[in-house]
């Protein structure tokens, strides 16, 4: 069966906007123009995997995430499979500035929904509402650093001033009381890094050491999932620099034939900083000082 809803609105569901069920196999719904405004729980969920694949896309389609908290979260909802999601030239409107879920992308992490399900988001020409339109991720896949975003170490083994083989991030400080190890893996397998400092004034990065090309693009963004259950004093800032370079200098070395590379920097861009401690004591959030947020 193929669904078409063309030019309508969608407003407040009271749970899921679209609950893809066993008898939908073989269809297609098209959501094109209108908008979809309030979601209380997912997006599209799809809680068991059809016998024939559905498809499920979303077409010129304005979406205001708002709901119980309206931040960015898993809004995709399919551990079996079987239930593949597009976006084309969407708006979307997430408009709490603080966080309320574990993990920063639309298909989530550790349920099965991003390793077992294709999630596309098109936007030839991205149209920015003042928001945060352009700044959504289907799948953590889908990054610059692609499958590579986990961590990989033995727990208990520092990590400071080192770079990690798979990530090929690199945890950096300059301060002195600042140590960085490999934690225990969490609940959904992925590794952790310890990091503990002792002032208030200390600073850790976690530097990204590929260069990537400057494309036209609208937004540059960046996130991570962090837990501060051991924080005793103080607070946890979090904000992303991205930083820009000049095109490479090459010096050979003829005595010992080696190549030297050099990049002056031109700027540093640096975003707005979000104090991680002031996230779990928003109103309405479903995260304790115990959880991770991303």
């Amino acid at each position: 069966m193929w669904y078409y809803i063309n030019n309508c609105s969608l407003d407040y569901t009271s749970a899921d906007v679209f609950l893809v069920g066993n008898l939908s196999q073989v269809s297609r719904i098209l959501i094109q123009g209108g908008h979809v405004e309030g979601v209380p729980g997912y997006l599209v969920n799809c809680p068991a995997a059809p016998g024939i694949p559905v498809k499920v896309q979303f077409r010129d389609t304005q979406l205001y995430m708002n709901g119980a908290n309206n931040s960015m979260r898993q809004l995709i909802h399919a551990p079996g499979g079987g239930c593949a999601v597009s976006f084309e030239e969407c708006d979307w409107t997430f408009t709490e500035y603080f966080e309320s879920s574990q993990y920063i992308s639309l298909s989530g992490y550790s349920d099965g929904t991003e390793a077992n399900n294709r999630c596309v988001i098109t936007n030839k020409n991205p149209r920015v509402t003042g928001l945060r339109s352009s700044q959504i991720l289907p799948r953590y896949n889908n990054g610059l650093m692609g499958w590579r975003f986990n961590f990989v170490g033995t727990e208990g083994a520092s990590i400071l001033n080192l770079t990690d083989a798979n990530t090929k991030i690199t945890v950096s400080s300059a301060n002195t009381d600042v140590s960085a190890k490999y934690g225990a893996a969490t609940s959904d397998g992925a590794r952790t890094i310890e990091i503990t400092a002792a002032a208030a004034t200390d600073v850790v990065e976690l530097l990204l050491t590929p260069y990537y090309p400057a494309k036209a693009r609208p937004a540059w963004c960046g996130g991570a999932s962090v837990n501060i259950a051991g924080v005793t004093a103080g607070e946890c800032d979090m904000y992303l620099v991205a930083r820009t370079y000049e095109e490479p200098t090459l010096s050979f070395n003829s005595g010992t034939s080696t190549i030297s590379t050099n990049r002056a920097t031109v700027t540093n861009y640096i975003s707005d900083v979000i104090n991680v401690s002031e996230i779990f004591s928003r109103s309405g959030t479903p995260l304790t000082a115990a959880d991770y947020v991303g």
